[in-house]
């Protein structure tokens, strides 16, 4: 079914006045009308802190669908806060979306993927981040509802659904690389130059391709630094020319120095030896989705029943100030009875080199060597029984 989406006819962002002489910010205030989402579907709203260019804390405030419609009231911490994510929990795509405090913003949309949601308000981001959407909309009219397929098809048809995904990714990074050709450095520049970066490097697409992206890096500014703006430092990484080619099955494990809770260092190769297959882990506690959909039945029966046989790491890919976070504050971010490392360095150099690009696992034999890597293609369950003959 092709994707509907409405505006409201009514006034948009509206200024609003509270009678809470307490409420000394004015709220940021969401209303959404949706169709053919379920009532009782929870929508959550997050708030990006430019400190550390993250969704802090998780979900800041939320609301449920009732009748296709939703009503978020978010009293800002900072009268300066401007960006915000709108998802609803166990989806892929999220929206990202500008607004300013004091106003109303108006969501309308048709169906579970956030991002194909239409926001509208006085914002001036807000207005260019639609002009965007506007020309994917022309472009490839399809995108939205082709996107999905991936996470539509039976595990039996994964391949080719990956295949499809490349192709679609790559239709929107040519795309959008001709439209920032056109625009001039903004906060809105800068995002969607990281999300097309992301893309080349997860699809590893064409050398021209990623010139071609680099070149637009050369339209930000010289005071712009990793420091000040993320995203761009983001799309500079993820266009640097890789430093280590990705391992492939049946080569040695790549070591790297990596550290616990408790700040101790350890490294890969200390598994090596000891008689036991290592299951290996790379997540990121920071990433929503991904601790939604974390196997945790799967993995807790392995820690349960084979431990004995079976050692158990989650390579933590999170950046120095969530680790950080995290180590401090285990009842906010969750802790397992298995190793759990971070390297301190957002585990660029290993996401590299063990091609990680979204939850893997990796499974090794007792002195080391890769058995397999699972990405999604199948269930845990499979790949353990394959690759793990206890």
């Amino acid at each position: 079914m092709p994707l509907v989406v409405g505006i409201f006819t009514i006034g948009y962002a509206q200024p609003y006045k509270s009678s809470d002489p307490k409420m000394t910010i004015p709220p940021v205030i969401v209303e959404g009308k949706v169709e053919g989402v379920p009532d009782g579907t929870i929508v959550e709203l997050m708030v990006r802190y430019k400190k550390n260019d993250s969704y802090l804390g998780g979900v800041s405030d939320k609301d449920t669908i009732v009748g296709g419609k939703f009503r978020i009231v978010h009293i800002p911490e900072d009268k300066d806060e401007e960006e915000f994510l709108i998802s609803t929990p166990r989806k892929p795509f999220s929206l990202p979306f500008y607004a300013s405090v004091g106003t109303v913003t108006k969501i309308t949309g048709k169906g579970l993927d956030n991002e194909a949601w239409r926001v509208e308000n006085d914002n001036e981001l807000q207005k260019e981040r639609n002009e965007y959407r506007s020309y994917i909309d022309e472009n490839i009219p399809d995108y939205y509802d082709r996107r999905g397929i991936p996470y539509l098809k039976n595990p039996a048809d994964y391949e080719e659904a990956q295949k499809e995904s490349e192709r679609l990714e790559y239709q929107y990074v040519t795309c959008m690389i001709q439209f920032l050709e056109k625009k001039e450095y903004n906060p809105v520049f800068a995002k969607v130059l990281a999300g097309i970066s992301s893309r080349i490097h997860q699809f590893k697409f064409d050398s021209e391709t990623r010139e071609n992206a680099v070149k637009l890096l050369s339209k930000v500014p010289f005071n712009v630094s990793e420091e000040n703006d993320g995203f761009i430092a983001y799309a500079r990484q993820a266009l640097e020319q890789p430093k280590y080619f990705p391992l492939r099955i049946g080569e040695e494990m790549h070591d790297f120095t990596l550290y616990d809770h408790n700040g101790k260092e350890h490294h890969l190769n200390e598994f090596n030896g000891n008689g036991k297959f290592l299951l290996i882990e790379f997540n990121s506690r920071t990433c929503v989705g991904c601790m939604e959909h974390r196997p945790m039945d799967f993995l807790n029966n392995v820690y349960k029943n084979h431990s004995d046989k079976v050692d158990m790491l989650m390579v933590n890919c999170d950046d120095p100030y969530f680790w950080e976070q995290e180590c401090k504050d285990e009842k906010k971010w969750g802790r397992d009875p298995w190793h759990e490392w971070n390297d301190h360095k957002a585990c660029k150099n290993i996401m590299q080199r063990y091609d990680v690009d979204g939850p893997t696992y990796y499974f090794i034999s007792p002195d080391g060597v890769i058995l397999g890597k699972n990405k999604g293609e199948e269930s845990l369950s499979s790949s353990f029984e394959k690759y793990f003959k206890l």
